[in-house]
């Protein structure tokens, strides 16, 4: 609309600030807990069960909630003994129909701070109750 006389903007003088990038591990459950959890979400009937492998994922897999929406069993590698795989390719945060290009509540985009058709391979424990 061009009613400032400049852009303020190019006056701002801000750092980001650093951060350390660690997780507080006191407020991250141990694994007995975490599968309590997990199993008491996926005891609340089928919509239970979806959220007991959105929540396993994201505890298991280290995912973020927008990668573990994104995620089809053709992604997950799962032998019958030891560790598997899960492959992630995308990410999609619901960020409200507002904030995005297409008008959609979500915005489907690359994984975080990665080229746009990177993925990062995740090694998993095969679960015993699986």
């Amino acid at each position: 609309m061009e009613r400032l006389p400049s852009l303020p903007l190019a006056k701002v003088d801000w750092t980001p600030p650093e951060t350390d990038d660690e997780i507080d591990f006191r407020y991250v459950p141990g694994p007995a807990l975490a599968r309590k959890l997990i199993d008491a979400v996926g005891a609340q009937g089928d919509r239970g069960k979806h959220l007991k492998a959105f929540f396993g994922c994201i505890y298991y897999a280290a995912t973020r909630p927008g990668e573990a929406v994104t995620l089809r069993a053709s992604d997950f590698t799962l032998p019958e003994e030891g560790w598997g795989q899960v492959v992630l390719s995308s990410s999609s945060a619901r960020v409200g129909s507002g904030w995005t290009d297409s008008g959609e509540s979500y915005d489907s985009r690359s994984l975080k701070k990665r080229a746009r058709r990177a993925t990062r391979e995740v090694p998993i424990p095969r679960s015993s109750s699986a």
